[in-house]
């Protein structure tokens, strides 16, 4: 079953031209990472909010685990949903303690369950559990964004929104969160759906990207495909199609790399998981022709060379 279905879902404000939402239906399965992608004014957002009833679509139905939403009071429907915005939206007059337990307090958790998993949170966060006796003004943006991802988190929700929750980060913090989503995504396996503007981001975290203009789905597809195949000259504008360094960067070593021929050329290395524009730039950078690629131990499993990224460049 999917955790989350719409089907024909339009929501129509009152004097507004056309639909802010026009008819989208798609499903999320459990463990993805949608992203919602697409201009300013596209519905995005919309959307996303329409699935913790934040806003009520105006026809259409959503169902959460094979429950339409109509059918779960709102209040305990958000409960069961974790959800991030840009601003974080952290309570200044609370502790991080007593931020991130917010949901399990209205859940009527016990201190002795609520206060070791803040402890846990802040830990999965990179977070020093120092920190939990603090409050947001004494976090700098970045820390505040992680305690606002642990916030969300805090009573095990299923699905997750998040709604440009980097888009106020300076550029270096923010490619750091993300880093750290890709890794809690993969440990945790929430069902999410993260509405950004921002291609890269985008192309970074989807499992699949939901392109959207005025409030339509112009393709829903893997980042590899839309990239490799875009539906159309809007999706293959906003996605730069034709930019090979963007290929390269959704293409991983490990379906290139060459077996290990026993010897090493030392000097920096690759992980099979990294993509081959990290690849190009560290040859560049290095001035070698040919990486050797290790495992997580460190151990050399094999090399990737100048000519395996051309052809890959070539064919992709």
């Amino acid at each position: 079953m999917s955790v989350i279905v719409a089907d024909k879902v339009v929501k129509q404000y009152a004097n507004a031209e056309r639909p802010a939402v026009d008819g989208i239906s798609f499903t999320a399965e459990e463990g993805e990472l949608i992203v919602l992608l697409g201009p300013s004014g596209c519905g995005k957002t919309t959307l996303l909010k329409m699935v913790n009833r934040l806003y009520e679509p105006t026809s259409g139905q959503i169902f959460v685990d094979g429950t339409e939403i109509h059918d779960i009071p709102a209040t305990e429907l958000r409960r069961r949903i974790g959800y991030v915005i840009q601003a974080t939206g952290l309570f200044p007059h609370m502790t991080i303690a007593e931020n991130i337990a917010t949901v399990p307090k209205l859940l009527k958790w016990e201190r002795s369950r609520w206060s070791p998993r803040v402890d846990e949170l802040l830990t999965l966060m990179h977070l020093p559990t120092e920190y939990r006796d603090r409050y947001p003004v004494q976090l700098s943006g970045g820390e505040q964004q992680r305690v606002g991802i642990a916030r969300a988190l805090a009573a095990d929700p299923k699905i997750l929104l998040m709604d440009e929750p980097f888009g106020a980060i300076d550029a270096i913090t923010r490619a750091a969160l993300q880093k750290e989503l890709r890794d809690v995504q993969q440990r945790l396996k929430k069902t999410i759906l993260f509405v950004t503007h921002d291609v890269e981001e985008a192309l970074l975290l989807a499992d699949r990207i939901m392109v959207l203009r005025a409030g339509r789905v112009e393709q829903f597809a893997p980042p590899l495909e839309i990239v490799l195949s875009p539906a159309n000259d809007f999706v293959a504008q906003l996605i730069g199609a034709d930019d090979l360094f963007r290929r390269l960067s959704l293409l991983r070593v490990d379906q290139v790399q060459g077996p290990y021929d026993g010897t090493t050329n030392g000097g920096p290395t690759l992980r099979p998981s990294d993509s081959l524009r990290h690849a190009l730039s560290t040859m560049l950078s290095s001035d070698r022709q040919t990486l050797s690629v290790v495992d997580e131990q460190g151990q050399p499993i094999g090399v990737v060379s100048y000519d395996q990224l051309r052809t890959a460049t070539q064919n992709a």
